[in-house]
């Protein structure tokens, strides 16, 4: 496993996504590697990345709402909304039911967008080792990637 040596003298401080994304780098361009990091691998991230980022998208459509609806909710006025049939004011514990869902979403939500992070970082490091360097390719590799 690759570790970065400490140092006591250090002055720069390198970021752990940067750490990883250099790791991917380094394995994808190892010969003993090359049959599992191919294109096929690359084609299998872009659709698990475009999964999550739906998944992403559906939650935070339905976060939304439920937002304005807690929001709307602790305004003391006559404001007459109601989900699926029952008014905000008829249920007494209806606010305690929309935090307990929109909660329940933010947590599925961060783990989509952990996974989603995970997956961008291997991709950027396969962007640098695809364009060996040369900023132009890279450019162009980060378009179609991501």
């Amino acid at each position: 496993m690759w570790r970065r040596k400490t140092k006591w003298t250090t002055t720069r401080w390198v970021w752990p996504k940067r750490i990883r994304t250099q790791r991917y780098s380094q394995l994808h361009g190892a010969s003993e590697y090359k049959e599992i990091f191919d294109q096929k691998f690359l084609d299998g991230l872009e659709k698990r990345r475009e999964l999550l980022e739906g998944r992403s998208y559906k939650a935070l459509a339905i976060q939304v709402p439920l937002f304005l609806l807690l929001a709307v909710s602790l305004i003391k006025q006559d404001v007459k909304l109601a989900i699926v049939g029952f008014s905000i004011d008829g249920v007494g514990g209806l606010r305690e039911i929309l935090l307990v869902i929109s909660s329940f979403l933010a947590l599925m939500t961060s783990g989509f967008n952990r996974e989603l992070g995970d997956l961008k970082e291997i991709i950027k490091g396969a962007v640098e080792k695809i364009s060996q360097g040369k900023p132009d390719a890279r450019e162009f590799l980060n378009v179609r990637y991501g």
